[in-house]
């Protein structure tokens, strides 16, 4: 398949061979092929792997075969190549998040709803008041935030409620995410645009790099 400029690929994502007899066959351009800015990584991304890693594999969060599954998916490097220019600081905050992110969706995909809005709400709650104390054994993602919090809070001023706002929309897409599983939901083409919106955590993404940005 000949290469399309950047812009091109982006508006044509999948394309419906013609010639082939196979229904349905799409094939997906190389949106990178004309990616107009250079690739760049942040140059404390190396310090802040070491430090978000021994952060977070104290909680002890996944078996240790799913620890391996995980460290292969490297997300600090995802987050200094997604946050190049920030600092040594912002950039930590960014990788934990990532990880706390990742966290969340694998603990709820497993879920039906109302154990998944549980979740959300312990999840709320930590970030909300991080200093309040709270009962001990309440699951790996309470721990989880409950020792995030604090950090969180701090590191985002003053752009906390912004991300909270979106954080929560993000956390409650779950809910709608897994009652749609537990009741064999298929949703439409547009249906499903809808909510993916919300579920894949690019808003409170966003929110990071507004805190990042000063």
């Amino acid at each position: 398949m000949p290469q399309r400029s950047f812009p091109e690929a982006l508006h044509k994502l999948t394309t419906l061979d013609d010639d082939a007899h196979t229904p349905g066959r799409f094939y997906f351009p190389d949106t990178m092929a004309a990616w107009p800015w250079p690739r760049t990584i942040n140059s404390h991304f190396e310090e802040v792997k070491v430090a978000s890693d021994t952060w977070f594999r104290n909680f002890k969060a996944f078996s240790p075969q799913s620890q391996k599954s995980f460290d292969r998916c490297d997300f600090d490097r995802f987050g200094a190549l997604a946050y190049p220019r920030a600092s040594k600081e912002h950039l930590r905050t960014a990788c934990d998040l990532i990880k706390v992110f990742f966290v969340i969706d694998e603990y709820t995909d497993v879920e039906n709803a109302t154990a998944t809005r549980e979740m959300v709400e312990v999840v709320l709650d930590a970030l909300k008041n991080p200093y309040t104390p709270r009962p001990p054994h309440r699951g790996r993602v309470a721990e989880l935030l409950e020792g995030s919090g604090p950090w969180l809070s701090r590191r985002l001023v003053p752009h906390q409620c912004h991300f909270l706002k979106e954080f929560a929309a993000w956390l409650y897409s779950l809910v709608t995410q897994a009652a749609d599983r537990a009741q064999g939901v298929c949703r439409s083409i547009n249906g499903y645009l809808a909510v993916r919106r919300d579920n894949i955590a690019t808003r409170p993404s966003f929110m990071g790099l507004e805190g990042l940005a000063g």
